[in-house]
């Protein structure tokens, strides 16, 4: 694969800036054990309009020389929903009832080209963005605004995480009833940017899966996968 340098272009819509950056994780691929306690995009209101989306996402692909064999490649099925900007600390037990208020984004990975393509609520523009778009522009920012666009695409150098054959595994390793559990996935959680899963047993937070780089050197990358209880995992933050 050609190589990418950490941001190789960047612009932007409404507020959010679309960007090509370079991470390195490791793949497996999902079953359909999650469909029960995860949020599926095919059953968001977002769903609409990330698939009219598409042919945006094409173009942008193909301007900047990012080879896809097929459009059919991004996994919409897969994707994750990822809540943005939380800080578990003030809201441990009331957790799942404050993340409906939270802002969040969706993760679509596409494993055969080791991308993951990320879309965000549009927001309106501001007078400085204006001078930088031209009129076709302005308009379909405008057009957008409160819909869930395209505003990120991430390139790789290993193959991609399967967040969700993870979490899946951990849960039958664990024993749990899929009948009374959900789960939900936090980015940026008190400063920390990797990805956390939580898992709620009758909606109150049980268990962590913090998806930490562990190890890292040149030719390795290691990531933890270690599930944690959740209360645990608080007094950790607050001993911080």
């Amino acid at each position: 694969m050609k190589k990418i340098s950490l941001i190789i272009m960047t612009f932007c819509i409404s507020l959010t800036c679309i960007y090509i950056s370079k991470t390195y994780t490791q793949n497996s691929y999902a079953d359909l054990e999650s469909r029960v306690y995860m949020e599926n995009l095919g059953n968001s209101v977002d769903s609409k309009d990330i698939y009219e989306d598409s042919e945006r996402l094409a173009t942008f692909l193909e301007k900047n020389e990012l080879n896809i064999s097929k459009m059919s490649n991004v996994d919409y099925e897969n994707a994750i929903k990822i809540y943005t900007d939380i800080d578990i600390k003030d809201n441990g037990e009331t957790l799942y009832n404050h993340l409906e208020k939270q802002p969040y984004i969706w993760s679509v990975p596409v494993y055969q080209e080791k991308y993951r393509v990320e879309y965000s609520k549009s927001m309106p523009l501001n007078n400085n963005a204006k001078k930088l778009l031209n009129e076709d522009e302005i308009e379909f920012i405008k057009s957008s605004v409160g819909k869930y666009r395209f505003s990120n695409v991430k390139v790789y150098d290993k193959n991609l995480v399967d967040y969700r054959k993870i979490v899946d595994d951990k849960i039958k390793d664990l024993g749990l009833s899929t009948k009374n559990i959900k789960v939900r996935f936090l980015g940026g959680i008190n400063n920390n940017r990797y990805l956390k899963a939580v898992i709620f047993i009758d909606y109150k937070p049980e268990y962590i899966i913090p998806f930490d780089l562990k190890t890292s050197s040149k030719s390795t990358m290691t990531y933890s996968y270690e599930v944690l209880n959740f209360k645990d995992y608080m007094l950790m933050l607050q001993n911080k």
